[in-house]
């Protein structure tokens, strides 16, 4: 009796477990840069589109001051080698849910993109709720580090979105 109970209880375990899904996209409206991350067996498919070019993708999140102008353009230039659109892979063994909405992976791939190698270290989802007097804005924020060979610090795209804008699968 208690070996069928602990087969059906790892068996009920292992079904729930691989009915987690780590899917999701998240595009603004008017849409600009979007991120998709689909399910390929064991990898994580990350796609990133830049819907009006490399010229308006997002390349820094933060305060800037004149003397990072300089910086922000060697970034910027580096970064648009990634192109309008692009796929970088994690293993899903690598991949986490924390709560609805709220993810990480690690350990994406290396890949050459317009000629300069760049890896997906990490990407990133996080619920940010900014209260101003009364009002509570709730958004999405998702980050992806990209590691530039030969170029230092690892970037960041960092992108957020209306909670509308997103969709997790279940």
């Amino acid at each position: 009796m208690h070996r069928c109970l602990a087969l059906f209880l790892m068996v009920s375990f292992v079904a729930e477990a691989k009915q987690i899904s780590f899917d999701f996209k998240c595009e603004s409206n008017p849409k600009t840069t979007s991120f998709i991350l689909e399910t390929s067996g064991e990898e994580m498919l990350l796609t990133t589109k830049h819907v009006n070019g490399v010229d308006f993708m997002p390349v820094h999140e933060g305060i800037i001051t004149p003397h990072d102008l300089t910086y922000l353009t060697e970034v910027s230039t580096q970064l648009k080698h990634m192109g309008m659109q692009n796929l970088f892979r994690f293993p899903k063994s690598r991949c986490k849910i924390y709560g609805e909405g709220v993810m990480s992976c690690f350990g994406g791939n290396s890949q050459v993109l317009d000629g300069v190698k760049m890896q997906a270290l990490s990407l990133n989802t996080q619920k940010v709720t900014t209260q101003l007097f009364d009002d509570k804005v709730e958004s999405i924020k998702v980050i992806l580090d990209v590691n530039i060979d030969g170029f230092t610090p690892v970037q960041e795209i960092t992108m957020e979105y209306s909670p509308d804008d997103c969709i997790f699968s279940k």
